[in-house]
C-alpha cells in the first residue's frame, strides 16, 4: 500500500443543520503513525479535477460540474458554504432511472497525481451543501476517497456525509456542513489520487418528482504536518 497502513483514528467536526440541531462527521485517518511524523512535509497542490459518470446521468436535471471560486449560483452562493475562496464541485444531476444505495459509487471528481512527504499528515478541508426540495424521492452521499491509481482500490477517510429528505417541506431545504476533515497519514512517501465519490439512496425515476437531493462540495484545503 506504498507505505500507507490503514488505521481508525477518531476526530469530529461541527456541522451546522437547517431545524435539525446538530449532526456530527467523525473522519478518520489513515495508519496513524504521529511518532513518525516531522514539521517540514510539502503540501501538495491538488490539480487536474476531472468528473466521471457512470451511465447516461439525467442531464436536464441540473449541474454535475466543477464550478471556479465564488461562481455557482444560488442556493450555492452564500455563507456559511461557499466563502469565495475555493473552487466547487455541484452534484446536482441525476443517475439513470433506477434503485440505487450507498455502496455504488455512480458518479465521481478525481483530482490528478499529486505527492504525498513521507512521516507526515495531511488534513483536507472542504465544507458541504446539500440541497432538498419538493420532488425528491431519493437521497445523496458524497465521500472523500484516496487510491495509488484511478483503478482503485479506492479507500474512504473521513465520515461519508448522507443528505436527508424533507417530505413536504418548503421549496428549498438545506444543510451545512462547514470544515468537514479528511486525514491520511504516510510512512514512506507515496503518490496518490483524491476523489469526491458519488452514491445514492432510493429509487429514481425520470419525472421531476422522482429526484434524489443535491450536494455541493469546496474542493479541498490541504495542510499537513
Amino acid at each position: 500500500m506504498t507505505g500507507l497502513d490503514r488505521r481508525k483514528f477518531l476526530k469530529r467536526a461541527g456541522v451546522a443543520t437547517a431545524g435539525t440541531g446538530a449532526l456530527w462527521v467523525t473522519p478518520s485517518v489513515l495508519g496513524l503513525d504521529q511518532a513518525f511524523a516531522v514539521a517540514s512535509c510539502k503540501v501538495p497542490t491538488l490539480t487536474g479535477w476531472a468528473a466521471t459518470q457512470v451511465g447516461a446521468w439525467q442531464g436536464g436535471s441540473g449541474s454535475f460540474a466543477g464550478f471556479a471560486a465564488g461562481a455557482l449560483g444560488a442556493p450555492y452562493n452564500t455563507a456559511p458554504f461557499n466563502t469565495g475562496t475555493q473552487p466547487t464541485f455541484l452534484s446536482e444531476q441525476d443517475p439513470p432511472a433506477a434503485t440505487y444505495v450507498y455502496a455504488t459509487v455512480v458518479g465521481s471528481y478525481t483530482s490528478a497525481a499529486f505527492a504525498l512527504s513521507a512521516n507526515s499528515t495531511y488534513t483536507f478541508t472542504y465544507n458541504i451543501r446539500a440541497r432538498d426540495t419538493q420532488n425528491h424521492v431519493a437521497t445523496q452521499q458524497v465521500e472523500v476517497q484516496w487510491a495509488t491509481s484511478t483503478a482503485g482500490p479506492w479507500t474512504t477517510i473521513g465520515m461519508p456525509f448522507q443528505s436527508t429528505l424533507h417530505a413536504g417541506s418548503p421549496r428549498d431545504v438545506r444543510t451545512d456542513v462547514t470544515g468537514a476533515t479528511a486525514l491520511l497519514t504516510t510512512t514512506t512517501a507515496a503518490t496518490v489520487f483524491l476523489r469526491f465519490a458519488f452514491s445514492f439512496q432510493g429509487t429514481i425515476g425520470t419525472a421531476n418528482n422522482a429526484r434524489a437531493n443535491d450536494i455541493a462540495v469546496t474542493l479541498p484545503i490541504v495542510t499537513c504536518k
